[in-house]
């Protein structure tokens, strides 16, 4: 006869394993969803909203839409990545499943903001020329900020493929304070990146303007909020790094 506890303990292995493999696929279609988000919004922006003879519709009730479809996701992103909401999500879900499901309620969201994201009528204006070329560097240059700076985090833990390290307090000790490349100059490349692709758009219609506004304001907002979680996570070395980095988005003015 065989041993039960032994036929007990290769039971629990197995199951062991298997929550691991279903964990980490669900890490990876997290993953998978937060790239497909990025890229839809990459179509929405540089072709739908760009389309000068695409469908549109009145300013004032567009972005009325627009505006509470931005909040919502906005409030999504701010709210959930913050510590408290982050550990009370983290005591509802199994072991290392919150940083993926946040990117998957985020991805999801981001997805939907970019689909029904109404299309304003109007132009702002459209770039010509050496204003075109100009427009151009500066989306570019905003491309490869956010590359770089995206390069010193871990893109894993963005992702939702690693699962988000713990803040002080919470019984983990935090993760190295990166302070590489763009991050010696500003404190959030990844943002001035996005605003500088966002607003260095040649043709700037009003649904596009929408969109980068929107965005600033949020930006503008959630910086602050943002660093008091950071210095909560970092301590000290998060003071002395705002001491040594004194720029948040654009060097010399904020």
């Amino acid at each position: 006869m065989g041993d039960p506890g032994h036929a007990s303990t290769r039971g629990i292995e197995r199951n062991a394993t298997a929550g691991r493999t279903a964990a980490r696929l669900y890490a990876l279609s997290a993953a998978a969803a937060f790239m497909t988000s990025l890229g839809y919004f990459a179509y929405t922006y540089g072709v739908r909203l760009g389309a000068a003879d695409g469908h549109t519709v009145p300013v004032v009730p567009g972005l009325a839409v627009n505006a509470g479809l931005f909040t919502a996701f906005a409030l999504h992103h701010s709210l959930l990545a913050r510590s408290g909401a982050r550990h009370w999500v983290a005591r509802h879900l199994p072991d290392g499943l919150e940083r993926a499901t946040y990117v998957w309620i985020a991805s999801i969201l981001f997805a939907l903001t970019c689909a029904w994201w109404q299309p304003l009528a109007g132009d702002l204006y459209r770039a010509d020329g050496l204003a075109r070329a100009i427009c151009f560097v500066l989306q570019a240059a905003g491309l490869v900020l956010v590359v770089r700076g995206g390069m010193v985090l871990d893109l894993r833990e963005l992702a939702g493929v690693r699962p988000a390290a713990a803040p002080r307090g919470a019984g983990d000790q935090p993760t190295e304070l990166r302070i590489r490349g763009p991050y010696r100059r500003l404190r959030h490349p990844l943002y001035a990146g996005l605003l500088l692709v966002l607003l260095g758009a040649s043709d700037m219609t009003y649904g596009r303007l929408s969109f980068a506004l929107l965005s600033m304001a949020y930006i503008v907002v959630a910086i602050p909020w943002e660093e008091r979680d950071m210095a909560v996570r970092f301590g000290e070395g998060y003071e002395r790094y705002r001491a040594q980095v004194p720029w948040r988005l654009v060097p010399g003015i904020y």
